[in-house]
């Protein structure tokens, strides 16, 4: 495989593993810039590409399984432009200023 995008996803670890990476494993020796990651949320990780931040993205309800952003997320119209037309629920992106990261648009009726 090669030119494999990552793009516009909630990545979130749910158990620990101790010793190896268990979010991503791509082996890129041959081909060393096959893989993006951009506008992406990852919990308990670490910033792998640009777009990508290190932050409480403020999910609505989390331990429920609810990713969607609060106001006031770090997220909202912090992603960059990837000429997506439609969010995960198939929801028009942008709303705001710029994309926002991750798999859900704020759908806020002001600026948080």
């Amino acid at each position: 495989m090669q030119d494999i995008r990552v793009e516009h996803n909630t990545v979130l670890r749910t158990r620990s593993h101790e010793g190896y990476n268990d979010f991503f494993w791509f082996n890129v020796e041959d081909k060393p810039n096959t893989v993006t990651l951009r506008n992406n949320i990852f919990i308990l990780g670490t910033p792998l590409g640009k777009g990508e931040i290190i932050a409480n993205p403020l999910f609505v309800n989390m331990e429920a399984g609810d990713y969607h952003l609060n106001a006031g997320s770090p997220a909202i119209d912090a992603g960059i432009d990837l000429k997506y037309k439609r969010d995960f629920q198939n929801k028009k992106v942008p709303f705001g200023d710029a994309p926002d990261m991750g798999a859900y648009e704020w759908r806020g009726s002001a600026k948080p």
